[in-house]
């Protein structure tokens, strides 16, 4: 399971502010990484409960239910700021 179609809502809905959002879904996947699993599951929830979810619930649900293992791509896919992505180099 990829992020692309998340990074794309993201973008449709938020606009010049999708990069907040971005930044914030791959801190969070920074933090579970890093065992902060509660807050980490907190930032991706809460940017994932931006998008509506009108015709997406399936693929919003999904994301939600499986983080643990994808920390990494998922950042990497979201395409949020390089300085946020270099977290995850150490």
């Amino acid at each position: 399971m990829d992020v692309h179609k998340l990074r794309e809502l993201l973008e449709e809905a938020h606009g010049a502010q999708a990069m907040v959002h971005k930044d914030l879904f791959a801190l969070g996947c920074w933090l579970y990484l890093n065992g902060k699993r509660t807050a980490g599951e907190k930032m991706i929830k809460q940017v994932v409960a931006s998008i509506p979810e009108t015709g997406n619930r399936t693929y919003l649900n999904a994301i939600k239910e499986n983080i643990a293992g994808n920390e990494r791509a998922w950042a990497e896919e979201i395409f949020a700021h390089l300085e946020v992505n270099e977290l995850f180099q150490s």
